[in-house]
């Protein structure tokens, strides 16, 4: 906390490099992605960022309210080769589980 009104924090997550199934799926040639066998794949590593900003105003008395926003996954480290189609490999998905997100919001106290 910078300040008594201002907080500030980094936070991050490294994902290394991994082996994940793959397993085979069914679909349209050259329209979905998906894999013909039964395969293992070598991930490549995830380094996610994420910050959160805030700042706290007085508005009367002892009623406070606090601005927040920040940004989730800042470097959008995100799984590239997903499955598609009906007959798709679901269960195929490693890395961060969300993309790149920014969220803001308030919170008040009394």
């Amino acid at each position: 906390m910078p300040t008594n009104k201002f907080a500030a924090s980094l936070s991050g997550n490294y994902t290394g490099s991994m082996f994940v199934p793959h397993e085979a799926g069914d679909g349209m040639e050259g329209i979905d992605r998906f894999s013909k066998v039964n395969t293992t794949e070598k991930t490549p590593s995830f380094f996610e960022i994420n910050t959160k900003l805030s700042y706290t105003f007085s508005i009367y008395k002892s009623i406070q309210l606090e601005l927040i926003a920040g940004v989730q996954n800042i470097f959008n480290a995100y799984q590239s080769d997903f499955d598609t189609g009906a007959g798709r490999a679901s269960s195929y998905v490693y890395g961060p589980g969300a993309p790149r997100s920014i969220f803001a919001g308030f919170k008040m106290s009394l």
